[in-house]
């Protein structure tokens, strides 16, 4: 199971900012991999108190709510069951402008 990492900066809130982007050029070929899990940590020195994940809708006011310093483990399938998301599908966004989320990935 490959797995990457990698860190989004919200530049301005209300503006939604694809986890892939956060791939480095070698691990970006796998944004349309399908996925195992996404771990979503807001960084604790951020400014805004929440980061939100979601799709492309999501918004500092719309999405599922993460507190800085806390990560949250979404889990899409097993090794062994059906897969069907798609890493380039999921986005972030936040409270305030410059925040910066990382991400864990797990890829089929």
């Amino acid at each position: 199971m490959p797995i990457d990492a990698g860190t989004v900066t919200v530049a301005a809130a209300g503006t939604a900012k694809q986890l892939s982007s956060g791939l480095s050029a070698n691990a970006s070929v796998r944004a349309r991999s399908r996925i195992l899990w996404i771990e979503i940590h807001p960084r604790s020195d951020n400014s805004g108190a929440k980061s939100y994940f979601g799709r492309s809708t999501v918004s500092s006011t719309y999405g599922r709510e993460i507190l800085k310093g806390v990560g949250e483990k979404f889990t899409f399938g097993t090794e062994s069951g059906p897969l069907t998301e798609l890493f380039n599908v999921f986005y972030v966004d936040s409270d305030t402008n410059g925040d910066e989320v990382d991400f864990v990935v797990a890829y089929e």
